[in-house]
């Protein structure tokens, strides 16, 4: 969480390349959330995990590639004592 309360989504990405890289046969990820996530917060983390997306300015196009496609999502654990 960014300090203005957004996701910082770019960090996201880039360390999903880094994962990646490291294992790059792996295809699947599992997403834990917590009840009070919003669905739109929910499906951009998807999209980051799922593809990795890089401009290519000189040519003018959006270069894709798979991260993680093969996603399953599921409860976080509760954590006695709160948070």
């Amino acid at each position: 969480n960014a300090e203005d309360g957004a996701y910082d989504y770019a960090a996201l990405a880039e360390k999903l390349v880094q994962l990646k890289e490291r294992y790059p046969t792996k295809t699947d990820a599992a997403i834990l959330l917590e009840q009070e996530i919003a669905y739109d917060t929910i499906v951009q983390v998807m999209d980051t995990v799922r593809v990795a997306q890089e401009v290519d300015e000189e040519e003018g196009k959006i270069d894709r590639t798979d991260l993680f496609p093969d996603i399953s999502i599921g409860d976080a654990p509760v954590l006695e004592g709160g948070a």
